[in-house]
């Protein structure tokens, strides 16, 4: 957090002082001995109620939202740089709450710190930590001996998963215990490794940074046969990190699909730190730096869609050697080599590079070529109509247009250009009209005729 002053709110009761519609009201009515009763007011327990309410008070509180308050759930976290503006935000915001006769849990309010803990997090000017508490919490923790259990040590390790970026790679063992019974559960040597290593990682000081606009942002990615991970950093700073466990089908992928996948998820789930901002994206996997560079060319679905998905971002992806990789700083990823074959292991990528290149790239497709038996009098008349002086030269017409000659494609041939300067590359019209005129070709209207097969593809 970048501001210096901060207070919390706490709603009393906070689901029963939503009102509901009389629709709603209708749908949470049951029948008791005495007659059917009906809640006026949003009721705990409901599956929708958390995310009704959430609504309800974000957009009671829009104008403050970001500006001077965020809220989660009863929790209004409110911030400012000084005191007299944290003074006026607070006097508008209870002024708000007076507006919707929303009341306030006062001893649950914490006003005017420079310091404070919510969340489980502690708060302060340019960082957010982890509460000791909620950490000592998970560190003491007996080993588990149900998958309910288990759920909840990994359920609020999770909930610190911004801070550890390798906390899927150590618990990726663990996880896939959650999913037996309790007949079928049993706590092996492979989960016991896992258990400690989560707890290894939370040994670290578990820091967040304030994101700035004004500094350049690196985000860093990696892979392994069991989870994929990535850090925005700041300075050397750590702003944000992800991860996630492989699902078994992904556990099959090759390792250059799985690198694509990490740059993929990354972006995606940092999304509102990196939209609209330039920043380096760095790779430990040098291979994919060459297939990336040959995008136009993928033919391998999954690699395809994990370029296509990021084109929206503004990045350059670059090599960074895998001891050179800050990850590494946040934890090992070999968790357990005994289990989980290293990359060596699995492919020697000097060995495989070449031919892994040469079977996701498909080739060059090959212009048509044009004769003059091509051209019909559709084609003569556009040329007499458009004003054209065509030339033939070496079997084909060409025309002069801004000073530079180029050959003139037919009408029946044009849908055949437009699949060669876009099909399976997915281009703008505007680069394809520019492409087509570098590769020595031109017909008016290009920009129009592009659109309109590109309405159709």
């Amino acid at each position: 957090m970048k501001y210096k002053y901060y207070s919390e709110l706490d709603l009393a009761n906070a689901f029963n002082q939503m009102r509901v519609s009389p629709e709603l009201s209708d749908l949470l009515t049951f029948t008791t001995s005495f007659g059917k009763v009906s809640y006026l007011v949003l009721p705990y327990g409901i599956k929708f109620a958390t995310d009704a309410f959430q609504f309800g008070v974000e957009n009671h509180f829009y104008e403050f939202l970001h500006k001077a308050m965020s809220i989660y759930v009863d929790n209004m976290l409110v911030y400012a740089n000084t005191r007299r503006q944290h003074a006026k935000d607070l006097k508008d915001i209870f002024q708000r709450c007076r507006d919707g006769n929303l009341k306030l849990r006062l001893e649950k309010c914490v006003f005017g710190v420079e310091e404070l803990r919510t969340l489980g997090f502690i708060v302060r000017k340019g960082s957010i930590t982890v509460d000791p508490i909620k950490l000592q919490i998970l560190k003491n923790a007996p080993i588990p001996t149900t998958p309910k259990e288990l759920k909840s040590f990994l359920g609020l390790a999770n909930y610190f998963r911004a801070y550890l970026p390798y906390l899927a790679h150590a618990a990726a063992p663990l996880y896939n215990l959650t999913h037996r019974s309790d007949d079928d559960f049993q706590w092996t040597d492979v989960e016991d490794r896992a258990y400690e290593k989560v707890k290894q990682l939370l040994e670290r000081e578990l820091m967040l940074h304030a994101f700035d606009e004004a500094k350049d942002i690196h985000v860093y990615v990696d892979a392994s046969k069991v989870a994929i991970a990535g850090v925005i950093l700041q300075e050397g700073k750590l702003i944000s990190s992800v991860s996630r466990t492989l699902s078994k089908p992904e556990r099959k992928w090759h390792i250059i699909e799985l690198e694509a996948l990490a740059v993929r998820y990354t972006l995606q789930k940092l999304r509102h730190f990196l939209h609209g901002r330039k920043f380096l994206c760095f790779t430990d996997h040098k291979p994919l730096l060459q297939i990336w560079k040959k995008a136009a060319k993928i033919e391998n679905v999954r690699l395809l869609t994990s370029v296509l998905s990021v084109t929206e971002y503004d990045f350059e992806l670059l090599h960074i050697p895998g001891e050179e990789n800050v990850l590494a700083d946040y934890g090992s990823r070999n968790i357990d080599p005994d289990i989980y074959p290293t990359d060596d292991e699995l492919q020697d990528i000097e060995d495989w590079v070449g031919n892994m290149i040469a079977s996701f790239v498909r080739p060059e497709e090959e212009l048509p070529a044009i004769t003059m038996e091509d051209y019909t009098h559709v084609d003569f008349d556009e040329l007499q109509e458009r004003g054209f002086n065509e030339t033939e030269d070496n079997g084909a017409l060409h025309v002069t247009v801004n000073k530079k000659t180029y050959i003139y494609v037919p009408n029946k041939m044009r849908q055949s250009f437009f699949h060669v300067f876009h099909a399976g590359r997915h281009r703008g019209v505007n680069e394809m009209v520019l492409e087509t005129k570098e590769a020595g070709y031109y017909f008016p209207g290009m920009k129009d005729t592009y659109l309109a097969f590109l309405s159709t593809c």
